[in-house]
């Protein structure tokens, strides 16, 4: 079976709590859903699926600041598998106020029974980098978080992008995005930010998702950098 997604997502300024509405999940999807910060770094991040009905827990996958308070990018990745089927809200909080994007991906037709690990990337400044271990037929799906919403970003000629928001229009926004790109013994996902900037930084964590037919383990990469260190 082949792996595809559909991407939904939201965005607010100082902000505690942002609701994606109108997911929609099939028996045997997935759900992962990443959030960006910019410019403040928060904690106690929560997710839920469906908060108002059967309000099943997003898990924590991983979270991760890089730099603190005005020049931080932070972000909070959480899944859950085989959520209950229907057309709902995912619901990302977290107890600090903070300019926020969200970005759900609803993953269809990958294992919903496998486990995961934990490698490491490489990185460079300027060209964000991650390498994920991975094998031909599976998917692999990167999540990019940027403070400073003015700097764009452009992908390999292997990558394409998911999802892409910001959560305003400044340097004390987030850009975020998914980076999707097909397995292989080891993909390397790597894109070009259109500036440096001295007090900027990047964060990527990347995942590789096994098709519903196979049995090998996922694999989770991280990887950051801060500019101007």
């Amino acid at each position: 079976m082949a792996i595809t997604v559909t991407a939904y997502t939201n965005f607010g300024a100082s902000a505690t709590q942002i609701d994606v509405t109108s997911v929609v999940v099939a028996a045997g999807d997935r759900i992962i859903m990443g959030v960006g910060h910019g410019g403040t770094s928060s904690s106690a991040f929560a997710g839920a699926w469906d908060p108002t009905g059967v309000n099943e827990v997003i898990a924590v996958l991983h979270t991760g600041t890089q730099g603190a308070g005005a020049t931080s990018s932070e972000y909070w990745v959480g899944e859950l598998v085989v959520p209950s089927a229907g057309t709902f809200t995912a619901r990302a909080s977290w107890t600090t106020a903070a300019n926020a994007a969200v970005n759900v991906l609803v993953i269809h037709g990958a294992d919903t029974t496998v486990a995961g690990n934990t490698a490491t990337g490489t990185a460079a400044d300027g060209t964000p980098t991650v390498t994920i271990a991975s094998a031909t037929g599976r998917m692999t799906y990167t999540l990019g978080c940027v403070r400073d919403s003015t700097i764009t970003i452009s992908s390999d000629g292997d990558s394409t992008r998911k999802g892409e928001i910001t959560s305003g229009s400044g340097a004390s926004h987030a850009r975020i995005w998914w980076w999707e790109e097909a397995g292989s013994a080891s993909v390397t996902v790597s894109g070009t930010l259109s500036t440096a900037p001295t007090s900027g930084t990047w964060r990527l964590r990347g995942y590789d998702f096994i098709a519903a037919s196979t049995t090998s383990r996922s694999v989770f990469t991280t990887n950051a950098r801060r500019f101007g260190s």
